[in-house]
């Protein structure tokens, strides 16, 4: 519990002591996950299931067919317990993925860490991200005259995709325009930072692979975009 409060007034000294301090990657990993389910449903309950469905079939360009056939799909109570669950699960994996990644870096230095202060240090490093933006959109959506007209795909103002109508852009160029975010680079930093400290990196070079991680999961990601 004290690392969920260090992680904010002392990143540096804490990332440093996970070695010392095993099991540190529990609390922040399941946290993390209970977070992203929380956005998850914050969502549908302020701007309305059906609504949230609709807005993303029309971004992803369905035609009236296929958006009632989602809508149908989706506000089935199996189905909406069990997208929780998977996105519970698919945070948890997301994680584990990111350390291995990390882990990988890790393994080209002179004195490489153990897998678990990485871990720890990826769902310590997450939580600020997570506590952050579950803050920010229950902000947005309370306090909203009408929440039903907030674009539910992107609805914190931290990146250029924000102030464009999702639309009047293709899915490859609004993803690329919605990644490029404020917080997300605030992240990046707290992870390299944390890189740094465990392999003794210095913070440029840890901000290097982890910058270039950043590069190739958006370079994908623009590619799927525009291919499909």
């Amino acid at each position: 519990m004290r690392a969920l409060i260090e992680v904010f007034f002392r990143p540096a000294a804490l990332f440093e002591a996970l070695p010392s301090r095993p099991a540190s990657w529990l609390l922040p990993l399941i946290l993390n996950a209970l977070l992203a389910v929380a956005v998850s449903w914050m969502v549908p309950h302020y701007v309305g299931r059906e609504t949230a469905i609709r807005q993303g079939a029309q971004a992803a360009k369905m035609n009236p067919e296929q958006t009632a056939a989602l809508v149908k799909q989706l506000t089935r109570p199996g189905n909406i317990a069990g997208g929780y669950v998977f996105l519970a699960v698919e945070f948890l994996l997301f994680q584990l993925i990111l350390a291995g990644a990390l882990y990988a870096f890790a393994l080209m230095s002179s004195r490489p860490p153990d897998f678990g202060p990485m871990l720890s240090m990826v769902a310590l490093a997450l939580f600020p991200y997570m506590l952050v933006v579950a803050g920010a959109t229950f902000a947005a959506l309370a306090t909203a005259s009408d929440p039903t007209k907030l674009n539910s795909l992107n609805l914190l103002p931290t990146n250029p995709a924000a102030f464009e109508d999702p639309n009047s852009l293709g899915k490859g160029i609004y993803g690329l325009l919605s990644s490029v975010d404020g917080l997300v680079f605030l992240e990046i930093g707290l992870l390299s930072l944390g890189l740094s400290r465990l392999t003794k990196w210095s913070y440029g070079l840890a901000l290097g692979a982890i910058g270039g991680l950043w590069v190739l999961y958006m370079s994908v990601k623009t590619v799927m975009g525009l291919m499909f």
